[in-house]
């Protein structure tokens, strides 16, 4: 989880990196990311109450924290098609060795256009 305040040093965004597919700039607000490479089994899907298993990452960028924390775990859990439409932010799903998929409003962190768009409220 990230969370900026204000301008980078450098600049008027914030650099990150979704691993080496996804160069962005956070100009302000949370990026959060889910995934169980880390530890395995502790995202639980509420509708079976078994773990999820599944590879790959979901990563949100929200206005705040709480958002991005609690839609990145939403979305690793649902899929990209959960995010609702007009959410004020973007999300982005890696799973090698397919292309990154985005959803939502994604254009403004990106450097590129490496990805897949799924849907744009």
């Amino acid at each position: 989880q990230i969370l900026v305040f204000g301008p980078a040093p450098a600049g008027d965004a914030w650099p990150i990196s979704l691993g080496s597919q996804m160069p962005a700039r956070l100009p302000a607000g949370s990026i959060s990311t889910s995934s169980l490479t880390e530890r395995p089994g502790h995202i639980f899907d509420p509708r079976s109450g078994l773990p999820v298993s599944r590879s790959g990452s979901v990563s949100v960028i929200a206005p705040d924290a709480a958002t991005a924390d609690a839609w990145s775990t939403a979305v690793f859990v649902a899929g990209l098609a959960t995010l609702p439409a007009g959410f004020p932010g973007c999300a982005i799903e890696i799973a090698p060795p397919a292309a990154p998929r985005t959803a939502g409003r994604c254009a403004r962190y990106f450097e590129d256009n490496h990805h897949e768009i799924i849907r744009s409220p």
